[in-house]
């Protein structure tokens, strides 16, 4: 024994290892849960229930692996933020009297009909609709689990959540697959406006576009962190880049297509050009800016997929931005609470717009952050910003080997 090392030392540490392998074992059937059933659910549904119970699971699992000690080590910023997303949510449920609200900055218009039905006295929660913001904090739990059991477990063991996830995912190009080359008819999970387009396990060809922007950056990373033969190894990541590249034109979403480009670029140059230049590396590039080029030139799903960049203006996006300007001016404070957008929209839209259909999102994730969170959410938003920046910097300054599966 270490003479540095205390009985109860290392008796804690026997301990945190005991529990590696369930927290492998649950972590690793969160991930292929989250995909297979966190594809569509917007509502409380048993989808939604099995993975916050799960995650839920999780957390006290990782925390007697020693995840608690390994996030006390993180940098002090790092740890603010982890938790202030969780707490954000929780802190827009409590209530509280009338006169603090409006000295935060709550709407003119809420507090107005409020005091109509005669209920300005009454305490009340900064969330608009506790309902959906308690459900965006049980959505918050699986990544929180992630995060939190990912510092308990060796890179060993995050390789092998990494290569449980890319297993699912295959299996969802798989799913994806027959449903593009089916036109819709097989395996329409969820029946959306989005049928016969690559979806996979999900509704959305935005979200499965970004599932393959993710999906293709930790597999460059797997390839070259498993395969010891640099040209091999290499081989294999131009490989799945293709793979990925082509299931996200199978998408037809530009933010997917954009992503997965932009995502695999960077785990590219990270892993085999960074600190390097050797030919292996100019030759597998001019080679799969080929294949790329060959496919985008004779492909139609690949032409269409790539006109709707030229369509931006005419998808709706910008004018759902536009009205829903009032909305900034009325919740920038606080926030209208996590997941209200769709409840408060209405309150401001315009008579000669108003019809059976409605906006189920303001399709702009930054803005409805803004809406939804308040300052608070932005503040957040700017320091995970910062982090991820200095992570970058760091990261291409020492080398990017130590942060392959963190």
């Amino acid at each position: 024994m270490n003479l540095l090392t205390t009985p109860d030392e290392s008796s804690g540490r026997a301990t945190a290892a005991h529990w590696q392998k369930p927290v492998l074992i649950v972590f690793c059937t969160m991930v292929v849960a989250g995909v297979v059933l966190g594809g569509a659910p917007s509502s409380p549904g048993w989808q939604t229930m099995v993975l916050a119970l799960v995650a839920s699971a999780l957390l006290p699992l990782a925390h007697a692996a020693g995840a608690g000690e390994r996030f006390a080590k993180l940098p002090l910023m790092v740890r603010v933020l982890a938790i202030a997303i969780l707490v954000l949510p929780l802190l827009q449920l409590i209530p509280l009297p009338p006169a603090l609200l409006q000295t935060m900055g709550e709407g003119a218009l809420r507090s107005a009909v409020l005091a109509t039905l005669g209920l300005a006295d009454d305490w009340r929660p900064i969330s608009v609709v506790p309902a959906t913001t308690l459900f965006a904090f049980a959505m918050l739990l699986p990544p929180a689990a992630a995060f939190y059991a990912s510092l308990a477990l060796d890179r060993r063991g995050r390789r092998t959540v990494v290569f449980a996830f890319l297993s699912i995912i295959l299996v969802a190009i798989l799913v994806g697959l027959a449903q593009f080359g089916s036109k819709g008819t097989a395996l329409d999970i969820y029946g959306t406006s989005h049928r016969g387009s690559f979806l996979g396990f999900f509704a959305n060809r935005n979200h499965q576009g970004l599932m393959m922007a993710i999906a293709g950056a930790f597999a460059i990373y797997l390839a070259k962190d498993r395969i010891k033969r640099p040209s091999v190894a290499m081989a294999t990541a131009i490989l799945v880049s293709l793979v990925f590249l082509i299931s996200s034109v199978g998408t037809a979403s530009r933010a997917g297509i954009g992503l997965t480009l932009l995502g695999l670029a960077i785990a590219f140059y990270a892993r085999f050009v960074h600190g390097t230049m050797r030919w292996p590396v100019v030759v597998g590039g001019a080679l799969t800016a080929a294949a790329t080029l060959y496919f985008v030139t004779f492909s139609t799903t690949a032409q269409t997929a790539l006109s709707r960049f030229s369509q931006i203006e005419e998808n709706g996006r910008l004018e759902i931005w536009e009205k829903s300007a009032p909305l900034f001016e009325q919740y920038l404070g606080v926030g209208a609470g996590i997941g209200s957008y769709t409840a408060i929209y209405p309150a401001i839209e315009r008579l000669e717009d108003v019809n059976p259909l409605f906006f189920n999102r303001m399709h702009n994730d930054y803005l409805e952050l803004i809406v939804e969170a308040g300052l608070p959410g932005l503040l957040i938003l700017l320091g995970g910003s910062i982090c991820l920046a200095w992570a970058v910097l760091r990261g291409m300054r020492n080398g990017f080997e130590k942060g392959s599966f963190a």
